[in-house]
């Protein structure tokens, strides 16, 4: 990095000459990591110092190798660069250190660019990231600076991953991006134990892939590509996620210690070249005497995965039957491929067997001591024995939730694992991944019995079983230790959505049922954790410079307004808890709300407020939103609005939206996009059915058609939740109305998948009916 000044040519008079300027010789490196920067920046600097490590990852005593690390942001930003020089650092030495492998690198710099069309860019020597993912002040959210954590790990990664070695082709991408991902959430565990890292994983990467891996949009992580054109389409979730999971499992399979060897390796033999899937695979089969490239290849070359079910053979209490469906995908969606002779062809063209060979690690106790079991399952079917289990023994199938599939337990090892949870005995990252697989299996009941799958569709859990387990392993919460599991923020993020994408599915006639279920749940963990806990921000100069959160309040303030505004839309609030909303909502509004951040909190008070305080606590936000100055609170402000349960309310809201004679604001199309992934409108029935009469009315009736983006913002929120059978119809027949009457240019984007949502609403609930009223039967 150069000064603007020393890079300026000379003047003399009005005659500038140029000035020459020569660089080191690069280091040999693929041309596409090559970058320059030219802007004005300012600087800060540090520096990484590592062991010097011989050729067979040996310290080599007495040596060590510094590295010189500089962040450049904007003018005036410097400060606020201050953690991601310090995640550089921390990283670069990190990474060094369980490679073993010194980088040759004799500098590198991070750079904040403005417009960048990713978050970031692992440039040879000089890493680019968007601006709003470089700087870290006192407002940034707990969850932001996870993320440029993240960031910064994984372009750091590259700098081996990526560029000392380079993948042989497109089709081996996941070696760089799979590997980045799943190393950065190595790095980020040990830099910060407390944040319980893996549940992360499970949430912000395993959830989306495996549902990936369960749509018509999959893919193989060796795709194939045949031109650059094809290159961009894969950059997605089966190579970053899926890669980062199989890389994961290998790490679990071959064991932590053979793992970096391997990697050390690989590094190794391969630097200043390129390499293959079935290059790393060797490198890890030579140091672990573990033939991974028979057992993993599968992983890569085919799309889909493995979904399991165990069972606890009848009176043997030491026998564990295990059963191997895959769960492949075709135009129509999930496909599950129950006998070992069935061949498949996906629309992609990969052939292949029925079953994977699936690395397990069988966990648990037993007899009072802990167990743990690896084998590698690879047929359809399999007894495995264990010591005999006594009443409060259990035994969990997917330990660490390592593998990329899905598991089902019979009832008997169901039940003890329940036990499990409740005595705390059930890691945090298995809690997490066995809510999130009884979640999917119960929906994939259907799918599983279309399939044919007798054998083992006992197993996919049926909804009120669901029910009954969160029921169970939530009953402790209110006198549960801090550290539990169950007392986990990221468990109860989990929770509070899955329970909401319920809420916008279930029928009309069992939604009182399920807010008084949903509402005894949620509240037992609100009362415990409490309302509002002001969090003192730091200052600039001391800016959260460890990041530790073992009181888990900056985790808990980030999902505490997510479950209150469940708890809201459930009728769950009392009256002294709404004269405590209004008294917070109502500070918001003072004659220095220009300083007041919109925090997650702030947020969610608004639209807790636009909703209680009926037309005088619209008539503040409207104000704010026609005549505040702080952009950030005029926005909050829009989009408490369509919160409020007041009718004159909305008809102000929607007389703006249509632009009428009367209207006083304009808002941002932005703004609307925003709506409609907080959920507003889903939560406000009332203002819903309102805002939709009126635009059909006002769309049949008047020649000025609607804007597409409100149409947008309308429609998807009008048909979130599930309808009664007349309402169904009756909003079918408003949708083709409507579709004869406008012509607005890019309508049919909003029209197709909303008559198609429609026609699917309160099938699943229909399906579920006699589960679902049999729960709430019996509570």
């Amino acid at each position: 990095m150069m000064d603007f000044e020393d890079i300026r040519g000379e003047s003399k008079g009005t005659v500038s000459y140029p000035k020459r300027i020569e660089f080191e010789e690069t280091l040999k490196m693929s041309t596409y990591s090559l970058a320059f920067v030219v802007d004005r920046f300012e600087t800060l600097s540090g520096c990484a110092t590592v062991p010097v490590y011989d050729q067979d990852g040996n310290i080599v005593q007495g040596k060590t190798m510094s590295t010189p690390i500089a962040v450049h942001s904007g003018p005036g930003r410097g400060e606020e660069a201050r953690f991601v020089l310090k995640m550089t650092i921390a990283s670069w030495e990190f990474f060094t250190n369980q490679f073993r492998t010194n980088n040759p690198l004799k500098k590198l710099d991070v750079v904040s660019i403005e417009n960048l069309p990713v978050l970031g860019s692992e440039n040879w020597g000089i890493i680019t990231l968007i601006t709003h993912f470089m700087l870290v002040n006192s407002s940034t959210s707990f969850s932001r600076i996870q993320r440029i954590a993240r960031l910064v790990c994984h372009e750091v990664v590259h700098q081996w991953f990526g560029n000392l070695v380079t993948m042989r082709w497109w089709n081996h991408l996941w070696i760089k991006e799979g590997m980045a991902r799943y190393l950065e959430y190595v790095a980020i565990e040990s830099l910060f134990p407390s944040w319980n890292f893996w549940a992360y994983f499970l949430r912000d990467i395993f959830k989306s892939t495996i549902e990936m891996d369960e749509s018509t949009t999959t893919h193989p992580i060796e795709a194939k590509v045949r031109s650059p054109k094809e290159i961009s389409h894969i950059f997605d979730l089966m190579s970053y996620g899926k890669g980062a999971s199989v890389a994961r499992m290998i790490a679990f399979h071959i064991g932590e210690e053979s793992f970096w060897k391997g990697v050390h390796l690989f590094l190794k033999r391969f630097q200043y070249n390129c390499a293959s899937t079935e290059d790393l695979y060797q490198c890890f089969d030579q140091v672990s005497g573990k033939e991974i490239s028979s057992v993993m290849q599968d992983w890569v070359q085919r799309s889909g995965h493995p979904v399991l079910s165990v069972s606890l053979d009848s009176g043997n209490v030491s026998s564990l039957t295990l059963k191997q469906e895959i769960c492949f995908r075709n135009e129509c969606g999930p496909v599950f491929l129950h006998s070992k002779k069935v061949k498949t062809v996906s629309t992609l063209g990969e052939s292949s067997g029925t079953c994977y060979r699936v690395p397990i690690v069988i966990a648990g106790l037993i007899q009072g001591n802990s167990f743990q079991k690896e084998i590698i399952f690879s047929d359809s079917y399999q007894q495995i024995n264990t010591p005999n289990l006594s009443n409060d023994d259990y035994l969990i199938l997917n330990y660490r939730h390592s593998g990329f599939y899905r598991v089902c337990y019979d009832e008997q090892l169901l039940e003890r694992l329940e036990n499990a949870i409740k005595e705390d005995r059930v890691s945090l990252v298995e809690l997490y991944g066995l809510v999130l697989d009884m979640f999917s299996l119960s929906f994939f009941r259907e799918v599983a019995m279309a399939n044919k799958c007798y054998e083992t569709l006992p197993y996919y859990p049926k909804i009120d079983r669901l029910f009954e387990f969160i029921d169970r392993i939530t009953q402790n919460c209110a006198s549960a230790h801090v550290s539990s599991p169950i007392m986990q923020p990221i468990f109860w993020e989990l929770v509070t959505k899955k329970l909401t994408e319920i809420w916008f599915i279930i029928e009309p006639d069992f939604l009182p049922h399920y807010k008084r279920w949903v509402a005894s749940i949620l509240s037992k963990i609100v009362n415990r954790i409490g309302l509002w806990k002001p969090i003192q921000e730091k200052k600039n100069s001391e800016l959260k410079v460890e990041y530790a959160i073992e009181d888990k309040e900056i985790a808990w303030k980030e999902i505490r307004g997510k479950m209150l505004i469940l708890l809201s839309a459930c009728d769950a609030f009392s009256e002294d808890l709404k004269k405590e909303i209004m008294t917070q909502f109502n500070s918001a509004f003072n004659e220095n709300n220009n300083n007041i951040t919109t925090s997650d909190q702030t947020m969610v008070i608004l639209q807790l407020g636009a909703q209680i305080g009926g037309f005088a606590a619209f008539q503040k936000l409207l104000e704010t939103v026609e005549s505040g100055t702080n952009v950030e609170l005029r926005k909050a402000s829009f989009i408490a609005m369509f919160a409020s349960r007041d009718l004159t309310s909305l008809d102000i809201i929607f007389s703006n939206l249509t632009k009428e004679p009367e209207a006083s604001f304009e808002p941002e199309l932005s703004w609307l996009d925003e709506i409609v992934s907080q959920h507003t409108l889903k939560w406000n029935a009332e203002g819903r059915r309102h805002l939709w009469e009126k635009t059909v009315s006002h769309t049949l009736s008047n020649d000025r058609n609607l804007s597409p983006h409100i149409l947008g913002m309308v429609y998807v929120s009008g048909d979130a939740s599930a309808l009664s059978v007349s309402d169904k119809q009756n909003f079918l027949q408003q949708l083709e109305r409507m579709n004869h009457s406008i012509s607005a240019i890019g309508f049919d984007r909003v029209f197709r998948p909303v008559v198609s949502n429609a026609r699917e609403n309160g099938v699943w609930a229909r399906k579920n009916r006699s589960e679902l009223e049999s729960f709430f039967r019996n509570r």
